[in-house]
């Protein structure tokens, strides 16, 4: 069942990606969510789809708290509200908050004097820091400004969030169309022989490669569509494709 492609999308267009739930092991129809309970317990689990979607905008460290990301190049990086500075912050941050220095893939931190700076709640002077890819990152936060490494296709950048920021509280709620059982499907997933390696553009406007382990095929209106998938924790398949 594809439980994200019901089309209950935003009426604003643009690229979408999908979890499709009950992904079975071998080749074979997936099973309703809903256990064919009818359409109100379906209805009810879109629109809780729908609520953990507009929480994952407004959470702090979310996507409306998010207000740049900066490429960190070797060697000293500048951090701070002035213009001059490599990682720059909102205009109510500090000027110089103070310095990330690259040596190759090390980063480490050093800390502006008389700048009350953390690191995952600790208060810091200097220290390393860990990228998002590592299993306990290093968020630097300052007034709930919020900065971590990002590492991404093999370069280093800072993404930031200001957890401050008033559209993060002023977002109105998301406009929907109706809930539609016309666009619930039964699938069948079929995973290709040998993973698939693919070229695709990522959100950085650079393209990476990716890993598409089979496919899942569908019919709408009398035709019979096929989208890639990946295989993803939790028993699921991860999709992308792009309206």
């Amino acid at each position: 069942m594809l439980r994200q492609n019901k089309m209950d999308l935003p009426k604003k267009g643009g690229s979408v990606s999908l979890i499709i739930a009950g992904m079975p092991t071998k080749k074979r129809s997936t099973p309703s969510p809903a256990g064919g309970s009818g359409g109100d317990e379906y209805e009810e689990q879109i629109i809780r789809w729908r609520a953990r979607k507009q929480e994952d905008l407004i959470k702090e460290n979310g996507w409306l708290a998010l207000v740049g990301l900066s490429w960190l190049k070797q060697g000293r990086n500048l951090i701070g509200s002035n213009p001059m500075c490599e990682i720059i912050l909102p205009e109510r941050g500090p000027t110089f908050l103070g310095i990330i220095e690259m040596n190759g893939k090390t980063a480490r931190l050093q800390v502006a004097e008389g700048v009350p700076v953390q690191v995952n709640g600790k208060p810091v002077k200097k220290t390393l820091l860990k990228s998002n890819r590592e299993a306990k990152p290093s968020y630097i936060t300052w007034n709930e400004i919020c900065l971590v490494v990002h590492e991404h296709a093999g370069k280093y950048a800072v993404r930031i969030w200001d957890n401050q920021r008033r559209y993060r509280l002023t977002l109105p709620l998301r406009r929907w169309f109706p809930v539609s059982k016309r666009f619930r499907f039964n699938a069948r997933y079929t995973r290709y022989p040998e993973p698939k390696i693919t070229e695709q553009p990522d959100t950085f406007g650079e393209t990476v490669e990716d890993r598409m382990d089979g496919y899942v095929s569908f019919q709408f209106e009398g035709k019979t569509y096929r989208l890639d998938a990946t295989e993803v924790e939790n028993n699921k398949l991860f999709i992308k494709f792009r309206d």
